[in-house]
């Protein structure tokens, strides 16, 4: 079942991304730890969802079990930027949990940044879903109700891909390469994905 997310399923939300980004190329790199990044990735978007998505953008989840098993964050045309608390919390989570990352890490974001369209847009920030769901068709159908949105009002949409995978995924609804950037020091590619208007 695909529903809007509401507050209280946050520490769901954070449990299914933590799952569903432990071994993506970009997200790893930046948390990994002794241990495994997954407590530091669910953090991530636990802070993200609370701060900025649930009251600026729109959230949907995927329910399976009475379940979280995967989640969408968009942002409206214009939103898509963190407040200044937003971002003060943020640097706040990640800081200390990045250590002799952070240079990496800010060097790679504001690349990101600096390549995010000026055009109006929808902007699906993440994507995510457990592994052992995924290959049922969740990513589609959290994607759906606002891609069928951005073709009712004519609206391009936007969004980074971190693997293959999910490259594919986002081209069966659309979606094309605009630019293939590559994380610094050698680090992997992120593939900024546009969808036009139909």
């Amino acid at each position: 079942m695909i529903r809007h997310a509401q507050a209280d399923d946050v520490p769901g939300i954070a449990a299914a991304m933590g799952a569903a980004f432990e071994n993506d190329p970009v997200a790893s790199g930046f948390w990994r730890k002794p241990t495994g990044g997954r407590e530091y990735i669910a953090g991530w978007y636990e802070l993200v969802a609370k701060e900025h998505y649930l009251d600026m953008g729109v959230v949907y989840v995927a329910e399976e079990d009475g379940e979280i098993a995967g989640c969408a964050m968009w942002s409206p045309p214009g939103a898509w930027r963190f407040s200044t608390r937003a971002e003060l919390r943020a640097s706040r989570y990640a800081l200390p949990r990045l250590g002799f990352r952070v240079p990496i890490a800010s060097v790679a974001m504001r690349r990101i940044e600096r390549e995010h369209p000026e055009h109006r847009h929808w902007y699906l920030s993440e994507l995510g879903v457990r592994p052992q769901s995924q290959g049922r068709g969740l990513g589609s159908q959290l994607m759906f109700e606002i891609l069928e949105l951005c073709d009712r009002k004519r609206v391009p949409a936007y969004l980074e891909s971190s693997t293959e995978r999910s490259k594919a995924l986002y081209e069966r609804h659309g979606f094309e390469t605009s630019k293939v950037i590559n994380m610094p020091r050698g680090g992997p590619p992120l593939w900024l994905m546009w969808r036009d208007r139909k």
